[in-house]
């Protein structure tokens, strides 16, 4: 099955964890704020808010707003506190 993109899930892998040694870079999926709050198990407003308080990566393309999936987990991972 596709995604947005148009890759299959296993494409997307393959394209991520091994870029074609004749391109200088890997195509990284970006995802809408609705995609990213459904993966991280929170609402499209916490999103929002921690957009606002620069507690989450994001890129503005336009008026859209995109992540990267892969440079917010490793944000929340690097920033995750354990009371």
């Amino acid at each position: 099955m596709q995604d947005k993109s148009g890759f299959t899930p296993q494409e997307n892998e393959r394209l991520i964890t091994e870029p074609d040694a004749d391109k200088c870079f890997a195509i990284k999926p970006l995802l809408t704020k609705q995609d990213v709050a459904n993966y991280i198990g929170v609402t499209t407003r916490t999103l929002e808010i921690w957009m606002r308080e620069g507690r989450i990566p994001f890129f503005r393309i336009g008026r859209s707003v995109r992540f990267s999936l892969e440079d917010v987990l490793a944000h929340l991972h690097a920033h995750n506190r354990v009371n």
